[in-house]
């Protein structure tokens, strides 16, 4: 006798089924993707944009002359600041952050804001506390005849005109992609409650 296996049943999806679900949903689809696409394009036209704007301070030295053990003169130098210390003191004191660029002496301070000319305001504060703060660091440092080259700017403040946020097109593109998503989920757990239904 040859042994008979068993067939067990198997789950098959129907790929017409589910597209006849789609085509009798379609006004549903149709009308959450569409009102969370609005919702969304409303949202990046109504919400303030949001620019930014950046200066990049140069620490200044102080260059002393000094006698050495044998008599003869030697240049002392000794910068203002520690630039990275500096970053962390002004990002904690001012409304701006800071980065320091890789093996300079460059500090970078970023501000953002609705308001260009409050971000013009906030860098060139921190700017002239940078100063202030060398100006007092100086004096100790400097002895008569010495050099002083203060920290300044390598370049004007400059604030972008493109805001930087919101970003328009992603924001609707991900809203209209994440209704359609949404609103098929929907269709088909739907179709399903009402299978239940028959089903009772």
């Amino acid at each position: 006798m040859q042994n008979e296996t068993p067939s067990v049943p198997q789950d098959t999806i129907d790929l017409r089924e589910l597209w006849a679900i789609l085509v009798r949903r379609k006004k549903l689809i149709g009308g959450i993707t569409a009102v969370v696409t609005l919702m969304a394009i409303i949202y990046v036209f109504t919400v303030k944009p949001i620019y930014s704007g950046s200066v990049t301070v140069e620490i200044g030295k102080v260059v002393n002359k000094e006698k050495a053990a044998d008599g003869s003169l030697v240049l002392g130098v000794y910068d203002l600041d520690n630039v990275n210390d500096l970053a962390k003191i002004v990002s904690q004191t001012t409304n701006v952050s800071t980065s320091v660029p890789k093996r300079t002496k460059l500090l970078q301070l970023t501000a953002t804001h609705t308001d260009k000319e409050q971000i013009e305001k906030n860098l060139k504060d921190a700017v002239r506390f940078i100063k202030e703060r060398h100006q007092k660091i100086a004096k100790v440092y400097s002895l008569p005849g010495s050099e002083v080259i203060m920290s300044h700017e390598i370049a004007p403040v400059a604030v972008g005109d493109t805001p930087i946020k919101p970003k328009k097109k992603l924001i609707v593109i991900v809203a209209f992609i994440s209704g359609l998503m949404l609103s098929i989920f929907l269709a088909f757990f739907l179709e399903f409650i009402n299978g239940m239904r028959k089903e009772d």
